[in-house]
Order: C-alpha cells, then sequence, then structure tokens
C-alpha cells in the first residue's frame, strides 16, 4: 500500500494552481480574441473613478459566504457580468447555457502585468514503511509522460512541465472557440508574466482566521474584540511551527 502519497493544496487560495494563473471570464460578450502576443497596455489597462471605488467599498462591506459557493453558480446562471477565474470552471461552463468570453486579467495603468503561481502538490508520509513505492508512484503521478495527473484526468489542473502543458492543452475544455482563447491566454501568462508567490509558513493558519475575523466585522462584530480574538487563535495555531 503506497504509503500516503497525499495531494495537498493551498486550497485556501483556491485550487492554486493554482495552476498558476488567473482568466477573467465575462458572461454576454463578443468572444476574445486569441491571444497570440501580449495583452496590449491599452486593453490592460485600467483605473478607478470616484463611483468605482464608492462601489468597492460599499461591496467590501457587504457579508459574502465563501466566494466560489456563491459566485460560480451566479455566473454560470448569467447573474454576474464579470469575475477572476481560472480553468477548474472550463468544463462547467462548456456545459453551460451561459454566453462566455475570456480576458487577460487587467492591470492598472502603468503596472507590470504579473501572474502569481502556485500549485497542489504531492507529498509522501515520512513515516511511510512504503517510501519507495510512494515515491514510484509519485513519479508517475507528476512527471512520466508528462504525469499521469494531467494524462488521465479529464479535467486537470495546469500541469508542472513542459511535457504535460502540451497535453494539457489537448483536454476537451479547450475545444471550443472561447476554450482556445483561455488555452491562448494561459499559455502567454505561464511563459510570461509568471512569479512564484513566495513561501509563508503558518500563511493557510492566517488566512483562515483573518478571513473569518474580516466576515465577522462586515456583519457586525465589534472590531477590536474580533482582532483581539484573532490575534489569541494565531498565537495558538501557530505554535506548532515553534
Amino acid at each position: 500500500m503506497i504509503g500516503r502519497a497525499l495531494w495537498q493544496g493551498a486550497r485556501a487560495r483556491r485550487r492554486a494552481l493554482e495552476a498558476a494563473f488567473a482568466i477573467a471570464f465575462f458572461a454576454a460578450t463578443p468572444a476574445a480574441p486569441r491571444q497570440d502576443a501580449a495583452p496590449s497596455p491599452a486593453a490592460r489597462a485600467s483605473a478607478l473613478s470616484a463611483a468605482d471605488d464608492a462601489f468597492l467599498e460599499d461591496l467590501s462591506r457587504r457579508a459574502f459566504a465563501f466566494f466560489w459557493e456563491q459566485t460560480d453558480p451566479a455566473f454560470l446562471a448569467g447573474q454576474a457580468g464579470y469575475m477572476v477565474e481560472g480553468p477548474w470552471l472550463l468544463p462547467q461552463l462548456q456545459a453551460s447555457k451561459v454566453d462566455w468570453g475570456v480576458a487577460a486579467q487587467p492591470v492598472f495603468d502603468g503596472g507590470k502585468p504579473a501572474t502569481p503561481t502556485g500549485s497542489w502538490s504531492l507529498a509522501m508520509n515520512p513515516f511511510s514503511k512504503q517510501k519507495d513505492a510512494a515515491a514510484v508512484f509519485l513519479n508517475w503521478m507528476s512527471v512520466v509522460d508528462g504525469g499521469g495527473y494531467i494524462k488521465y484526468r479529464s479535467d486537470p489542473e495546469l500541469a508542472a512541465s513542459l511535457e504535460g502543458k502540451k497535453i494539457y492543452f489537448q483536454k476537451d475544455v479547450f475545444s471550443s472557440a472561447e476554450g482556445k482563447n483561455a488555452a491562448d491566454i494561459i499559455n502567454y501568462e505561464t511563459s510570461k508574466t509568471a512569479v512564484n508567490r513566495v513561501s509563508t509558513i503558518g500563511y493557510i493558519e492566517f488566512e483562515t482566521i483573518m478571513n473569518q475575523a474580516f466576515a465577522d466585522i462586515r456583519n457586525g462584530a465589534d472590531p477590536k474584540t474580533t482582532l483581539d480574538k484573532a490575534s489569541s487563535d494565531l498565537t495558538t495555531a501557530w505554535q506548532k511551527y515553534k
């Protein structure tokens, strides 16, 4: 028995592709042009007006459940006009009736495009008595012939190798016109604008606890009491790293 080779995703940052990029999906719009070259600065540039800023300030005060629990169904039902997503939604988009398109993620005027990268990972239990078997499995899953995961799963996340990347773009989710546009953007961003996320010890605990604290404050909890509790919870959660 293979010694607990575990998928460990920083899914707190959502399948971090992962998968290493972000695509902006928009509904009921003309198809985006293929990204054979870098998206033009004009197409990517953005600036907030006073009205935009006021809208976002109001939006930030509203309670919201776990992001993808509400936004994915809303978008697929045609109730949201724009969202930042990744390839994990492509199978659902292909099967939906929504008129959707893709575009490169925008940046502010004068900004430099940077696509945060990260990924799921495979791990071996250090206490396993079957480390050799686990190593064979890890190698097959992630390296051999581009990786068994990318090769045999119909809707995988982005591969971690160039060989696997070629297999990835041959998946059915990229067969439609907009799927091809998405593939172009993914290919460009992972090749030209990818930036590694900094490894941060204790980040998962930090994100989980602070996200809950911010949600509680938006819902009316006393900020000082809530943040004091979050600080105490973090101190406890981080004890294992000392």
